[in-house]
C-alpha cells in the first residue's frame, strides 16, 4: 500500500519508467515508502469520455495519507506531462481503505491495531482483578512501551 492503478487511451512507450515515476510521486505525496507502492498500468486501452478523445482514469488506495485536494493536481500535472491527456480529461478515485482490509505478507495491517487493543483490554481487566482500581488507566502508547 499504497496502490495506483492507471488506466489511459494513450499508448505509454517506456511502460517501466513511466510505473517508477508514478510510484515515486505517491510515496511522496503520501509520505509512505516507494518499496511499499504498487502501480499498475492499462495503456492502449479503450476508455470513452464523452468522445474518443485521449482519456486516463486514475484509482488510488492507501491505508489513511490520503489528501485528495492536494494530490488532484500534481497527479493531474504529471499525467499530462507524461501522457499528454489534458486535465479535463483525467478522473482521479481516492479511497482510503482500513487496515484491517488490506494485507500484505500474510496478514492484514490491522493486526496491530487489534493486538494493542486486545492487550490493553487485558492489562485493565487484570488491574481491576487485582483491585487495582486506582492504578491509571493505559493508553496505546503505554501498552507499546510495556511491550
Amino acid at each position: 500500500m499504497p496502490y495506483i492503478n492507471v488506466s489511459t487511451t494513450a499508448k505509454v512507450d517506456d511502460k517501466k519508467k513511466l510505473l517508477e515515476e508514478i510510484s515515486i510521486l505517491i510515496s511522496s505525496l503520501t509520505s509512505k515508502s516507494k518499496r511499499f507502492v504498487m502501480a499498475k498500468l492499462d495503456d492502449n486501452c479503450h476508455l470513452y469520455f464523452d468522445n474518443e478523445t485521449p482519456s486516463c482514469f486514475v484509482e488510488i488506495k492507501s491505508i489513511g495519507s490520503l489528501n485528495p485536494s492536494e494530490m488532484a493536481k500534481p497527479i493531474s500535472d504529471f499525467v499530462y506531462k507524461k501522457m499528454g491527456i489534458p486535465i479535463d480529461r483525467i478522473y482521479i478515485s481516492f479511497e482510503d481503505v482500513p487496515a484491517s482490509l488490506w494485507a500484505w505478507n500474510g496478514r492484514t495491517f490491522g493486526w496491530e491495531i487489534t493486538f494493542l487493543s486486545i492487550n490493553l483490554m487485558e492489562i485493565n481487566k487484570l488491574a481491576d482483578l487485582n483491585n487495582l482500581r486506582t492504578a491509571p488507566k493505559l493508553n496505546s502508547k503505554q501498552v507499546k512501551t510495556l511491550l
